[in-house]
């Protein structure tokens, strides 16, 4: 058996595949949760305006044949402000040579029944056993489903609450 010396090209048929995907997932985010106006960072120490503190934990779950979906909820104590930053899918070591699909479920309790899961990988180990997400902020409860292979798969990322600070000044601490 002859190893290539480079990896396989994606096909025009899989990166047409990948785009649609992406647009649907971004509609679905969009639909879901505006994204917020874009503001002007504050780099000045002497602020007397309201700031976020934001807090990060790392975040990860595998999806397998025994456990085919994973619904990510917030820490009890930051759920208004709370997002999944998605960083990476990923094989694991003993991954059976098959095509593996992992897709977000829309929430249940929505009255368009008409949204479809989308699918955001499709690996296999011999030819895409990794992708990594750029820029996939998600607002839970987000249910991912490992729709096709037996797995394992490992997703991994942050969680990221921001909370409101209360108003500085310079050389005080927050007031309230």
């Amino acid at each position: 058996m002859q190893i290539p010396s480079t990896p396989p090209r994606p096909t025009p048929r899989a990166a047409v595949e990948w785009r649609a995907a992406m647009r649907a997932l971004t509609a679905f985010q969009l639909r879901s949760h505006p994204a917020p106006p874009p503001r002007a960072m504050n780099l000045s120490s002497t602020s007397s305006t309201e700031e976020k503190a934001v807090k990060t934990v790392l975040w990860g779950c595998e999806l397998s044949q025994e456990r085919r979906t994973w619904t990510f909820r917030p820490q009890p104590e930051g759920k208004q402000g709370c997002r999944l930053l998605l960083h990476t899918i990923c094989l694991g070591e003993k991954t059976k040579e098959e095509m593996h699909r992992v897709e977000i479920l829309p929430p249940g309790n929505r009255e368009d029944k008409k949204t479809q899961p989308v699918t955001i990988a499709s690996l296999q180990a011999s030819v895409l056993p990794m992708v990594t997400m750029v820029g996939v902020q998600l607002s839970p409860p987000v249910t991912f489903q490992l729709r096709a292979g037996s797995g394992p798969v490992f997703l991994s990322g942050q969680e990221r609450y921001e909370k409101k600070a209360g108003k500085r000044t310079r050389g005080s601490k927050t007031q309230h």
